[in-house]
């Protein structure tokens, strides 16, 4: 089942609208529509270590990542873990075609979610014009992320994989309209390496040889400077950067929305970090 964490509770603050990092689903949506979204939405707060979704839950709830940081993870039954993807803030996941999900996502800090029903959360891309067209592009831009994780890991080295996990963490935090030669580094090594395949041995070895090699600086282990974007690209075998998403999605009435069991609080993302 899902272990969930303490709903929030208080008043809401006003006047903070979403504006997801690029690439989120929120950033296509004027101001109506994310607040006719977060009406939709309940938010609860998850401790760190502890799974959001767990694997086996039935599918039928979508969830945004608030605040903090997740991964999205399959586990053997041998206790084996792949991570599939990192989640940040604005980051959906929770999207299947099966009753339950076969992957988990964990809380790698404390995180703050919204969790939507899944038929309002359809309800709403049915009301929303435009909004159905954006939805389809970030999930063909989530397929073309996991063509790019086979691609590494089956003909990456562990410096090439390296590379192109750094200029990802700062392409994930760069805000639009600003240049950024930097990022957090807010997993551990054990996850990087197995979201990449490596050992975190190899993860460590992977990142010296990269700081010798004058592409990247480690002030300190959870942070990374990065003096040439470009460098480091061509170091990671990356694809061309992805442009931001455009379109802002205009708003219009819900014909029939289903009714809340109950009145929950609002969910509102805030400005991304």
């Amino acid at each position: 089942m899902c272990l969930k964490g303490r709903r929030l509770g208080g008043p809401r603050k006003r006047g903070r609208v979403s504006h997801a990092r690029r690439g989120t689903i929120c950033s296509a949506l004027d101001a109506t529509a994310v607040q006719r979204l977060h009406e939709l939405a309940q938010v609860e707060v998850v401790p760190a270590g502890r799974w959001i979704v767990h694997p086996g839950d039935a599918a039928g709830t979508v969830f945004m990542l608030r605040k903090g940081h997740a991964n999205v993870a399959r586990v053997t039954r041998e206790g084996k873990r792949q991570i599939l993807a990192f989640a940040f803030p604005g980051d959906y996941f929770g999207f299947t075609f099966e009753e339950r999900y076969v992957y988990g996502a964990w809380a790698d800090s404390d995180v703050t979610i919204c969790r939507l029903a899944r038929e309002r959360f359809d309800g709403f891309v049915d009301s929303t014009p435009g909004l159905e067209r954006h939805l389809r592009m970030q999930l063909t831009r989530l397929l073309d992320s996991a063509q790019e994780l086979i691609f590494t890991l089956g003909r990456k080295n562990a410096v090439e994989r390296v590379a192109a996990f750094l200029w990802y963490l700062q392409y994930r935090q760069r805000k639009p309209g600003r240049e950024r030669t930097g990022a957090a580094i807010p997993m551990s090594r054990t996850d990087i390496a197995d979201f990449l395949g490596l050992t975190p041995e190899s993860v460590s070895r992977a990142m010296t040889r990269l700081k010798r090699d004058g592409l990247i600086r480690l002030p300190s282990p959870g942070e990374v400077e990065i003096p040439d974007l470009a460098r480091l690209r061509d170091a990671g075998v990356v694809i061309a950067e992805p442009g931001p998403a455009t379109t802002t999605v205009a708003s219009s009435p819900a014909p029939s929305q289903p009714a809340a069991p109950a009145p929950a609080p609002r969910c509102d993302a805030g400005r991304s970090a």
